[in-house]
């Protein structure tokens, strides 16, 4: 059996390869975080129309990632005023 060494090479060696499929996207979609995980499927918008999805990708940039969060404590955003957070944690866990 291996040993959590192996483990953890194989693991960190996958998500290298992972990290350059991302840079291309990310480059592909003119460095538009929100069209890149819209468009590439990260965000499933199966139940939704297609009409959303510029609203899902303007949602994202506006609130994901460091364009989101200024602070390390986000407390430059106004999520909460926008979302119902409890529905989304419990949206997120299920």
């Amino acid at each position: 059996m291996a040993g959590v060494g192996y483990c953890l090479q194989q693991f960190f060696g996958m998500m290298g390869e992972e990290k350059q499929d991302v840079l291309a996207a990310y480059k592909d979609h003119g460095g538009d975080c929100g069209e890149m995980v819209v468009e590439e499927g990260l965000v499933d918008l199966d139940l939704g129309k297609s009409k959303y999805k510029e609203e899902m990708k303007a949602f994202y940039n506006k609130y994901m990632g460091t364009a989101g969060c200024t602070t390390p404590e986000c407390t430059n955003s106004d999520l909460s005023e926008h979302v119902d957070t409890t529905s989304w944690l419990k949206n997120a866990a299920w």
